[in-house]
């Protein structure tokens, strides 16, 4: 059955690249600000200890460049000693035909059908219009549903900025842990991720909200990066939380299921893996470790005693 036949009304529009650069996909940051003195920035970065157990968790930035590097020592450090690295996807372990073959079945209408059904006109010029500005083929593309959609636009976006994804937090931890034979502990699968992804509501207000935000994106990513570089835990989940509106109901259900339920789900999978290992370094989202929803609260709630390193 094709994806988003009913729009969803919404009370304001929804921040969605915003919610790209926070989410599934981390902190993906178009930025100047990635020049200033990279190992001296203190990053997100917490300890939770129970009994024996201590996990280090770092708020990841999917997408990067050189200037991020070196990292402070004392997040070297916490790698180090960790006898195993966690992180949301290993993305080196991801079957291309497996992605094929799920992208296939969810992530594009069946025949017969296209995005073009699901927007107005208006829509699918402004659309087409944009694709042909970053030297893609609009043609290619109208068979994706939306969700999958916007995440190319963005990445391509953040891609042709000089970010590359090679020089994100998660793939500098997995290449050392490839290169130091550490165990690798998955906490979601692909197909989950995406299925988030191809879930999101109201193709025509969603390609229009998209494009509109793609010209802020570099303003926005800005302001995250400068917040994520010093630390500050409380500007990071006001910059999440202002692209929402809670008070919404469809809002409130898209916050539940890209934060809050993968939070917990994460967060149990966490505390399990702590049972078998005594020192976890674990690299995710950086929004899904903030707030009384986030990662670390979770951990609190379950006898961790947690701080900001």
């Amino acid at each position: 059955m094709p994806l988003f036949r009913h729009p969803v009304p919404y009370r304001r529009r929804l921040a969605f690249t915003t919610w790209l650069s926070t989410c599934v996909l981390g902190l993906c940051l178009l930025s100047a600000a990635l020049a200033a003195q990279a190992a001296n920035d203190r990053g997100l970065i917490y300890r939770a200890q129970r009994g024996t157990s201590e996990i280090v968790l770092l708020g990841s930035i999917h997408l990067g460049n050189a200037a991020m590097y070196p990292l402070r020592p004392a997040i070297l450090a916490a790698y180090q000693q960790a006898d195993a690295l966690v992180v949301e996807l290993d993305v080196n372990q991801v079957s291309p035909e497996r992605m094929a073959a799920w992208m296939s079945e969810h992530g594009r209408y069946p025949a017969g059908d296209s995005l073009r059904n699901h927007v107005t006109a208006k829509t699918w010029d402004r659309l087409t219009a944009h694709l042909q500005k970053v030297g893609l083929q609009p043609e290619l593309f109208q068979q994706y549903v939306p969700g999958i959609l916007i995440n190319m636009l963005t990445m391509t976006q953040l891609m042709q900025s000089g970010l590359s994804t090679t020089l994100g937090l998660d793939q500098h931890f997995l290449a050392a842990a490839y290169t130091d034979k550490k165990p690798i502990i998955e906490l979601e699968t692909a197909e989950e991720q995406l299925a988030i992804l191809a879930s999101m509501p109201n193709a025509d207000a969603l390609i229009n909200d998209t494009l509109d935000e793609l010209q802020n994106l570099p303003a926005a990513s800005d302001t995250l990066f400068n917040a994520w570089k010093l630390g500050e835990s409380r500007t990071l989940e006001n910059e999440v939380n202002k692209s929402f509106d809670r008070d919404d109901a469809a809002t409130r259900e898209f916050f539940d299921k890209i934060f809050t339920r993968r939070n917990i789900a994460m967060t149990e999978r966490i505390d399990a893996i702590s049972n078998t290992h005594s020192q976890l370094f674990v690299v995710v989202g950086a929004g899904h470790l903030l707030g009384a929803e986030g990662i670390v609260a979770l951990l609190e709630q379950r006898g961790f005693t947690t701080e900001q390193l």
